[in-house]
């Protein structure tokens, strides 16, 4: 099988980047929206949990409808069909007055988020490095989650919650110039032929399934407690803008998770940096839910918040390792936000159960463990191809250049 010659324009790779970023923003922006709408929609603490997991359940079913579909409609195309979802949606929880208003408005903002990320994602995939674009794109996503983490307490204090709805809806509009260079539909490295007629058997085989499977319990793990990090920190005595602050820190800190993984990615092998990723995301959880201080959440948030950016460059690597017109990476990714999507469902029904945030934390290092099993043996099996097909696995790059 011929493999497709990767488009290497800056400008589409910058392109890649922004959609990556612009569609992660939602996902990083709802811890600190949880209050919000309790608050301003008199919901129960475990009903947050829902009306989150929609709005990333609709992210995760964009991505998941658009995988085999991309290279017919065209990454540009879906990426502006959905700046104009996020900002209606946007508008829309602004506006919203009940509960039910308000279901609609996030599940508008979710699919219009996942269409642009993936875009964002497929667009990497078929970059001219792959991991250097991922890398750069969750380098991105770290420096926006840190504004985010900054700014987004004090706008909603001194803005309120509506504005920043709206603010938070349109965001993606200024990033249309840049939108408009993703490939479109009759992109020369993704032509009609080889991506509407290929049977999903072909690119969503054993190991890509496997690997879908572990990112989407990597989710899991790194996310129970993200959602509700506010609320787990509050009864330590931290308020909230001392959170925002922990978060920033932790996003700071996680800058250092893409140029890492790039690096470690040839230097020990795949296998290696997933243990890497599972054992500092449930490490992390475990301290943020299990060791009640305020010392050890913040230790906690920190290790979990490198271990998540860490692994997502891992995970997107290999799904582009696999298959390069960036299917199995649009797919992966979207089993990821599915992930996303039950973890406040199940975390709202462990709190309603009576379950606390310490059953979060042990579901957390249980989810760990199975992605470090799966996604050891899809990792194992892609070198072994690699290694049958006559290349070089990436443990043995170093040594083969030498």
């Amino acid at each position: 099988m011929t493999r497709p010659r990767r488009w290497d324009s800056r400008l589409p790779a910058l392109a890649a980047v922004t959609a990556y970023v612009v569609g992660e923003i939602g996902a990083f922006v709802m811890p600190l929206l949880v209050s919000e709408f309790i608050e301003g929609f008199d919901l129960a603490e475990g009903t947050v949990g829902f009306v989150v997991a929609l709005q990333l359940g609709s992210l995760a079913l964009a991505a998941l409808l658009l995988a085999p579909r991309l290279g017919r409609f065209g990454p540009r195309r879906v990426a502006l069909a959905g700046v104009a979802m996020t900002a209606a949606g946007g508008v829309l929880t602004a506006a919203a007055d009940d509960a039910a208003m308000l279901l609609v408005a996030r599940a508008l903002v979710g699919f219009g988020e996942g269409c642009i990320h993936a875009s964002g994602t497929a667009a990497a995939a078929r970059s001219a490095d792959p991991e250097r674009t991922f890398s750069t794109a969750w380098l991105a996503v770290v420096g926006m989650s840190l504004a985010v983490f900054l700014l987004v307490p004090r706008l909603l204090e001194t803005l309120g919650a509506p504005v920043v709805f709206v603010l938070l809806g349109v965001i993606p509009l200024a990033a249309i110039p840049v939108l408009l260079r993703l490939p479109g539909p009759d992109a020369a490295d993704a032509p009609h032929s080889s991506v509407r007629r290929v049977p999903l058997r072909e690119w969503l085989t054993p190991t890509a399934l496997r690997l879908c499977l572990a990112a989407g319990l990597f989710a899991i793990a790194a996310n129970g407690a993200w959602f509700y990090a506010e609320r787990i920190g509050a009864p330590l005595g931290l308020r909230p803008t001392d959170i925002g602050s922990i978060l920033a820190l932790a996003s700071v800190l996680a800058a250092i998770a893409p140029p890492l993984a790039r690096a470690a990615l040839p230097a020990i092998g795949r296998r290696a940096c997933l243990a890497i990723a599972a054992a500092t995301v449930g490490g992390g959880v475990g301290l943020m839910t299990l060791v009640p201080s305020a010392h050890a959440f913040g230790i906690g948030v920190c290790t979990a918040s490198v271990g998540l950016v860490f692994g997502s460059v891992v995970f997107m690597a290999i799904a582009a390792r696999l298959d390069p017109l960036g299917r199995v990476a649009v797919a992966s990714r979207g089993v990821g936000m599915a992930g996303n999507t039950l973890t406040p469902a199940l975390a709202g029904a462990l709190l309603l159960a009576g379950g606390g945030y310490a059953a979060i934390g042990i579901t957390a290092l249980i989810a760990s463990i199975l992605v470090l099993v799966l996604g050891w043996r899809a990792a194992a099996a892609i070198d072994s191809r690699l290694l049958a097909n006559g290349q070089v696995a990436p443990a043995d790059e170093r040594h083969a250049q030498s």
